[in-house]
């Protein structure tokens, strides 16, 4: 399990990801344990501990943080593989802003290349806001493969808000042509959510419900209840304790679990953090629950190191159940940054470039991260003949589109030259 979240918490969320940190906060679960601890540091390389007793590069998380917060320009999960590093799980990410420094559009490309599962999704977000700069629409149109070069709406999202700017109403509509979900939001009088009703349109029945309460401000309880016919039931419970400095000390989630018998609320994970005196995280013990019911059982715990207030390493350790005590020797290791004598890619510099799609037929989108506002950039494809072509060109700051649908297919070097540098890039046309 601690190894899926690994794997996932770097991907930005597929369809509605972008949506979720533009418009105003509904309570978010907190964020606990290393998957914290990762987030905020852009360069984490797990190793598993051999038989003989030396550390082994297993996986690898890198990301580039995007200018415009709280959005990464590129996550990417490698995994090591007979000495060789391949990228399994890819997030790029660009956007165009408007005239008032918002994100007007955001392509969002997520592929996955596991061995057991390759796939891959190109995503555009067209973003419209009201006259109080509150977001009020957002069209999600979806890529087709294998070009990846057309859009076609996919689904729309429009948000309805209250006198005080707070979120009452999530709308859904698929292919623009009828509302199918809504989610309608409630607030006690200190602004804190404390209901979600979520309805479906086209029968007008409440098909879910979630149920926030808090302690000192800080969410305490999420309960999600769930309705057949006229029967409500919880479906899943999640609780979250404080210390004084607002660090989450417990963190104990309930689900539906079969008993042998019938589904059931059962408690499933409990997350026990420890903090030193600077409130960085020093250890995270997990357990569960078993299936007798005997009560909770250690399964296993990190340990995390700092050095100048930075995280430096963390070490995993497994419970053994029959002597009820901690491996003496962690089995995984995390490194917060590059050792010494791990060779690793090229770190990516602030003077790279965003070009999607590739391979493209149609049109071509240049993201320019680097580009200040008083700067100029030239585009320049140049053919196998080291011909110069002549493309038209739209800019809107660091973003600029291309048309290439009257050019040879072939490969094409790219350039994109500024007052300060040069950038090159490949560049594949199909028909």
């Amino acid at each position: 399990m601690k190894k899926k979240y690994l794997t996932l918490l770097l991907s930005m969320s597929v369809m509605a990801g972008f949506t979720q940190s533009l418009v105003p906060t509904l309570p978010e679960y907190p964020v606990i344990g290393f998957e914290k601890i990762l987030r905020e540091n852009s360069y984490v390389l797990e190793q598993r501990r051999a038989a003989n007793d030396t550390w082994i590069d297993n996986t690898r998380y890198t990301w580039i943080p995007s200018a415009i917060e709280p959005f990464r320009k590129e996550s990417k999960t490698s995994q090591r593989t007979n000495n060789e590093w391949k990228d399994v799980q890819l997030n790029t990410d660009s956007f165009v802003l408007d005239n008032q420094n918002r994100i007007a559009i955001a392509i969002e490309n997520v592929h996955y290349d596991y061995p057991d599962y390759t796939y891959t999704m190109v995503l555009k977000y067209n973003f419209t806001y009201a006259a109080n700069n509150q977001l009020s629409k957002v069209v999600i149109m979806r890529a087709i493969p294998p070009t990846y070069d057309q859009f076609l709406d996919y689904y729309e999202i429009h948000y309805a808000y209250n006198g005080s700017g707070q979120r009452v109403k999530d709308s859904m509509f698929v292919y623009q042509t009828q509302e199918s979900y809504i989610s309608s939001h409630t607030y006690d009088g200190t602004s804190n959510l404390i209901q979600t009703v979520y309805t479906e349109s086209a029968s007008d029945t409440i098909t879910g419900n979630s149920i926030y309460t808090y302690t000192n401000n800080k969410l305490h309880t999420v309960y999600t209840e769930g309705v057949n016919g006229n029967n409500w039931s919880i479906t899943a419970q999640d609780t979250f304790d404080y210390d004084n400095n607002g660090n989450v000390i417990r963190a104990i989630h309930h689900g539906m679990t079969t008993n042998g018998q019938a589904f059931q609320l059962m408690p499933l994970s409990n997350d026990i953090l420890q903090y030193n005196n600077q409130n960085q995280l020093t250890e995270v013990k997990s357990a569960y629950w078993p299936s007798d019911n005997s009560g909770w059982r250690n399964s296993q715990k990190y340990t995390f190191s700092y050095n100048n207030n930075k995280p430096i390493n963390g070490y995993m350790f497994t419970f053994d159940s029959a002597g009820n005590v901690w491996s003496a020797n962690p089995i995984l290791r995390l490194l917060f940054s590059q050792p010494t004598g791990v060779k690793t890619e090229p770190a990516i510099t602030k003077y790279e470039v965003s070009v999607y799609p590739n391979p493209a037929s149609k049109n071509v989108n240049i993201y320019i991260p680097f580009l200040n506002e008083n700067q100029e950039a030239t585009i320049t494809l140049v053919n196998t003949k080291g011909e110069n072509i002549t493309v038209p060109v739209i800019r809107n700051q660091k973003e600029m589109a291309l048309d290439i649908a009257l050019l040879a297919k072939g490969v094409y070097m790219l350039k994109v030259q500024t007052n300060t540098s040069v950038v090159t890039q490949k560049l594949v046309i199909t028909e």
